[in-house]
């Protein structure tokens, strides 16, 4: 966003806090201050995250730069959105509930001897959370021995080529 003011523009970013968060070096105060970010407050906001996560949140977080634009030529605008120094504006936690019957199939699914896994692209706390909301998890269960919970980056499927072919023409 360019001011009409003056040659400033504010960039924003929106993304898993975990990411914004490391991203920034300032942040907003409950009374609207600029504080910096030091490692005690990176730290209350990592607790803050976790939290949320661990409620079944999804969380959000918004920061924000201010850059000085002087000419706008194509290769300076890579360079003004350096992904560093950027203000926290907030963190926040969206609910997503489980739809309805989700709880009962996964527990039909279990009682018929299939083994029901969440692999997540999400914070492993939020999908914990959900898992055990939706039965996939007993509370407490450990999500990472069980395997019950499985981040997206560590899940492969692996057929040889031929089993592959059959398997994907049956489904």
């Amino acid at each position: 966003m360019k001011r009409k003011a003056d040659d400033y523009m504010q960039a924003h970013w929106k993304g898993a806090p975990e990411m914004v968060l490391a991203m920034c070096t300032s942040y907003y105060n409950a009374s609207g201050v600029v504080k910096d970010m030091d490692e005690n407050s990176k730290l209350k906001f990592e607790q803050i995250i976790q939290g949320m996560a661990a409620s079944s949140l999804r969380c959000i977080a918004f920061a924000y730069k201010e850059i000085e634009v002087k000419e706008q030529v194509d290769q300076e605008h890579k360079n003004l959105l350096k992904e560093n120094g950027l203000t926290l504006l907030g963190i926040v936690g969206l609910k997503d509930p489980c739809r309805p019957g989700v709880k009962k199939a996964a527990e039909d699914c279990q009682r018929a001897g299939v083994n029901v896994k969440m692999i997540t692209g999400d914070n492993v706390f939020t999908a914990k959370a959900i898992a055990t909301e939706c039965g996939i998890l007993k509370p407490d269960q450990d999500m990472f021995f069980s395997g019950a919970v499985i981040e997206g980056c560590n899940f492969a499927i692996t057929h040889p080529k031929n089993e592959w072919r059959r398997w994907t023409k049956s489904v």
